[in-house]
């Protein structure tokens, strides 16, 4: 969030010639190094990563056990209640302040352009032509550093938001930060997440920008006739459905537009991997509540 008093003309001009301050949300190993090796994960408490002796993090987290996070202050794991965790926000953000105060958000159409938020309403801009991607904060030559639109951030506790890989999905916020997978539900009887108010919702559009099969499928719940599986799947609507509603298999169904009154074959989540019906994901077989398919 900026200060109120810059004027929208000051933070224009800030933004464009790159001179913003930039924040991140990247692991900081220090240099010289510690007497540990580990470092906290900015976005969860609950991971941490490793020094490496080029002075860089590990492209891995560790997880600390149940209960316990991970401490800023002695670099080690301890029990919740008494760790010292402090998670960033993300310099990306897609939606203005729902108070209408100052603040930058990003185009999540186009990296080439941003909005400057201000009493309510909101100025498209664009970066200029020698630094001409935005990266939430100002504007850069490196188009690698483009807004990420697959991020998922609380903004607000007590709030429900989409998930952009799964149209059928959600994420309840019940603190500001980075959610996780524990904080993931599902839309019930077919519905979708309404990308407006924020709620499941029969007859909302379908939206999920982040989907991908060759991953995380968006699936939705299907119903069974005798079996907990189900062979031969005609489509009625349009959408991803298990196979399997109460075993842990790896197959799926997606249903277009012009598969309506059609059969269609199954799909197959990644090798080593099997559905998980509760959250609609493909996950370890060790992660999924039910039995695998004999």
């Amino acid at each position: 969030m900026l200060p109120s008093y810059l004027s929208v003309a000051f933070i224009v001009a800030a933004v464009r010639d790159g001179s913003m301050p930039v924040d991140s949300c990247a692991p900081v190993c220090p240099s010289p190094s510690a007497t540990t090796n580990r470092v906290p994960d900015p976005t969860d408490c609950t991971r941490y990563y490793y020094c490496l002796t080029d002075g860089s993090a590990t492209d891995f987290t560790e997880k600390c056990p149940d209960g316990m996070l991970f401490d800023n202050v002695s670099s080690d794991c301890m029990d919740a209640a008494s760790a010292t965790c402090l998670t960033c926000e993300p310099t990306c953000k897609f939606e203005c302040p729902a108070d209408g105060s100052t603040a930058l958000v990003a185009n999540s159409e186009d990296c080439r352009s941003f909005f400057v938020c201000n009493n309510g309403g909101s100025v498209p801009v664009s970066c200029d032509p020698n630094k001409p991607f935005f990266n939430g904060t100002t504007c850069t030559t490196e188009e690698s550093q483009c807004c990420d639109r697959c991020q998922v951030y609380c903004e607000q506790e007590f709030t429900e938001i989409p998930d952009p890989a799964n149209c059928t999905n959600f994420y309840y916020c019940a603190r500001k930060g980075f959610p996780t997978e524990e904080d993931l539900h599902h839309c019930a009887d077919r519905a979708v997440f309404n990308q407006e108010t924020h709620h499941c919702d029969s007859e909302a559009e379908c939206v999920q920008p982040c989907a991908s099969l060759s991953s995380l499928p968006p699936l939705v719940s299907t119903t069974t006739v005798g079996s907990d599986c189900v062979t031969n799947f005609v489509c009625q609507t349009t959408g991803y459905f298990p196979m399997c509603t109460h075993i842990c298999d790896p197959h799926y169904y997606f249903c277009s537009a012009g598969d309506i009154g059609h059969t269609v074959q199954p799909l197959q989540c990644p090798t080593g991997t099997v559905i998980d019906p509760t959250i609609m994901r493909c996950v370890n077989p060790g992660n999924c509540p039910f039995r695998a398919r004999p």
